[in-house]
């Protein structure tokens, strides 16, 4: 109390001086400008012609009887010679030198507090408090010298708060002034020049994050120094003059937080400061970005960067989002807030999407991150992978509303994420995963995303995306397969994965299924661009090219006799038998097409491969016990194999050359057509 009722008589004595030169000056200045007035008039009476000089003369008299302060001259000689000769009125100071004398006086009249027991940090404090009065009289174009003065006198009062110990003695009262002061110089460079008002608001946020660094961020210092941050936050946002101080405030906030972190009172306070930051910044994104448009690109990255980066950190550091569940719901959360900015933006009369600009992609990105990561983070595998892929399908929905290249960018992403998460589940499957029996992996994970990408698809193909279109129909593509593989593979090996290798029936049926998916691929119209599925025609076949040659080759080694299939893949022909017969409709669907490459392709692995059945078969019924000899078994395989080179130089069997793989199945060219219309 002692200490309060010092610092008020201090100032209050540092007020009455001040008043008492404040008139002072006021009075000097009326005097200098009724001098200013009389100067002028006589100029004019000089310059004027000899019949105006009298009326001249009689208006000089009675200006100057106007005012009985000021001694008229005689004559405009005398006047002149008054002027050219050094008197007391041009040798005294200027009212500029005057305003400085009398905030110096001003700004060293705290220094006699300290020479009173217990008056240092009143004194300091008085100190801080004057360079806010000398910021705030800066406001007055008369005082603009007081700005700067205002910065020095808080410079010094601070500096030496901080020498003496009087910051960290009363720290309440030091840290008010600290925020008064700050608060104030924000003021000064929203209304007049930015460069002292910042200066002095630095300096007061420096100096509550050094006492804060001292006596810990949980005390006053903290209160100043997160106080100075909203006020520096707001004000940048109410001018683009001004960004930089709001992309400053937001850089103090992230040093703030690093200081905290390293403290005792972390484990308590981190949660409730790092969310309480995130939500003034996300606060003004949102009022701001919307009346803003394009211009408000810096608010809307600190914005959406303060709330995601602050879930991030406290779900990665353990405070208060540890749990997956809750760390998920703030993403979502987050996600909902960003989108609702871009939504509101957007709405405004006579602004379409595309005005936004860049803060359209900020916006939109951060939206999409926090949802893509609630997912990651809540979700396993197999959930997550069709999650991914419905986020893909709204995003290519939304942009049948609202056409923008965002929405598709992001949408390639959510269907690359789509792909990692079924890849994921796959991984899972081979390992044997416990807790998910194979048959839920197989239908959640890997089919059910490959049918949601073949509906984004077609949604795509009805809006001539044509790119995204045959992006999404080839995760199609490559989903169904491999979840028709996997399923073969399950049931080949009942279950036991790990421990049943691959027979070569089964890695016949596989290849089976790969060449059924290539002739489904060319005869179905589909959604996406020529291209793309030309490369999954040639994908495909080529993989089941090298897996038939593979096996072929394999089975003139005693490889496929140390694995026998089980259960229903029991008969070692299958494995020669079922990609024969897809051989064999692949010849004859690109032989109706004319496509000569195909069509040899095709008729010489199914040649080959009904020779390699007929011999395999031929050798196991030596086995079962038919009668037979070994000289005819040879006969029966050399004549086999012989036929199957033969036939690949019939002329009827393969097609005379036509036009390229695309033309086989969806069309002439553009060319060709332009060429009949000619």
């Amino acid at each position: 109390m002692a200490l309060l009722i010092l610092l008020g008589l201090q100032l209050l004595a540092t007020l009455g001086v001040g008043a008492l030169l404040w008139r002072r000056l006021d009075a000097a200045t009326r005097e200098i400008a009724r001098l200013r007035t009389a100067l002028n008039v006589a100029e004019i009476a000089a310059s004027a012609p000899p019949l105006r000089r009298v009326g001249e003369a009689v208006r000089l008299t009675t200006v100057s009887a106007s005012a009985p302060q000021t001694y008229a001259p005689r004559s405009i000689t005398e006047l002149r010679r008054r002027e050219a000769a050094p008197t007391k009125e041009t040798s005294a100071l200027s009212p500029e030198a005057i305003r400085a004398l009398v905030l110096a006086a001003i700004a060293a009249a705290p220094a006699g507090g300290l020479f009173i027991a217990g008056g240092g940090a009143p004194a300091v404090a008085t100190g801080i408090v004057l360079s806010l009065s000398m910021m705030l009289l800066s406001l007055r174009p008369l005082w603009r010298v007081a700005a700067w003065a205002g910065v020095m006198t808080g410079l010094a009062w601070t500096s030496v708060g901080f020498a003496l110990g009087a910051a960290s003695e009363a720290p309440a009262i030091f840290c008010t002034a600290l925020t008064l002061a700050g608060a104030a110089g924000l003021l000064h460079a929203h209304k007049r020049r930015a460069a002292p008002g910042l200066a002095l608001t630095l300096i007061m946020s420096g100096a509550a994050l050094a006492l804060g660094a001292q006596i810990g961020l949980i005390s006053p210092a903290g209160a100043a120094f997160g106080a100075l941050l909203v006020f520096a936050a707001i004000v940048g946002a109410l001018s683009a003059r001004l960004e930089g101080v709001h992309l400053c405030a937001f850089g103090a906030a992230l040093i703030g937080l690093f200081v905290l972190s390293g403290q005792e009172d972390a484990a308590i306070w981190f949660t409730p400061v790092t969310t309480w930051l995130g939500a003034i910044f996300l606060g003004i994104a949102a009022l701001r970005v919307p009346e803003l448009g394009a211009r408000g690109l810096t608010l809307a990255a600190t914005g959406a960067l303060a709330a995601v980066s602050g879930v991030i950190a406290l779900h990665a550091s353990g405070h208060g989002l540890d749990n997956p569940l809750a760390a998920a719901a703030a993403f979502a959360v987050i996600g909902a807030a960003l989108a609702g900015i871009v939504a509101t933006g957007a709405s405004r009369e006579g602004r379409v999407l595309a005005d936004l600009g860049l803060a359209l992609w900020t916006l939109a990105c951060a939206s999409f991150f926090a949802a893509a990561a609630a997912i990651w983070i809540a979700t396993p595998a197999p959930l997550a992978a069709p999650s991914y892929a419905v986020l893909a399908l709204a995003l290519i929905g939304l942009n049948t509303r609202a056409p923008h290249p965002v929405w598709r960018i992001l949408a390639w992403i959510a269907g690359g994420l789509t792909a990692l998460m079924a890849a994921l589940t796959i991984v899972m499957l081979l390992s044997e995963a416990r807790g998910w029996p194979p048959t839920a992996l197989i239908t959640v994970g890997i089919l059910l995303p490959a049918l949601l990408a073949a509906g984004a698809a077609a949604v795509a193909s009805k809006q001539s995306m044509r790119a995204t279109a045959g992006c999404f129909e080839m995760l199609a593509l490559a989903g169904a397969v491999t979840s028709a593989s996997l399923a073969l593979r399950t049931t080949a090996a009942d279950g036991a994965l790990l421990l049943t290798p691959i027979s070569l029936s089964e890695a016949g049926l596989h290849i089976a299924i790969w060449l059924a998916a290539a002739l489904m691929l060319a005869m179905s119209p589909g959604f996406g661009a020529r291209r793309a599925r030309t490369f999954c025609i040639w994908a495909i076949g080529s993989a089941a090219l090298i897996a038939s040659a593979a096996i072929a080759v394999l089975a003139l080694t005693p490889y496929w006799s140390a694995r026998e299939g089980t259960g229903l893949v029991t008969f070692a022909g299958l494995g020669f038998l079922a990609p024969t017969v897809l051989y064999w409709g692949h010849w004859a669907f690109w032989r109706a097409h004319r496509n000569t490459l195909f069509t040899r392709i095709a008729l010489a692995f199914g040649a080959l491969l009904s020779a390699a059945f007929i011999t395999i078969v031929t050798f196991a019924a030596r086995h079962d016990g038919l009668p037979g000899s070994e000289w005819f078994e040879w006969s029966v395989t050399a004549l086999s194999f012989a036929i199957a080179i033969g036939v690949n130089f019939i002329p009827a069997a393969v097609c005379a050359p036509h036009s390229n793989l695309h033309e086989d199945f969806h069309g002439p060219g553009r060319g060709e057509v332009r060429g009949e219309a000619r």
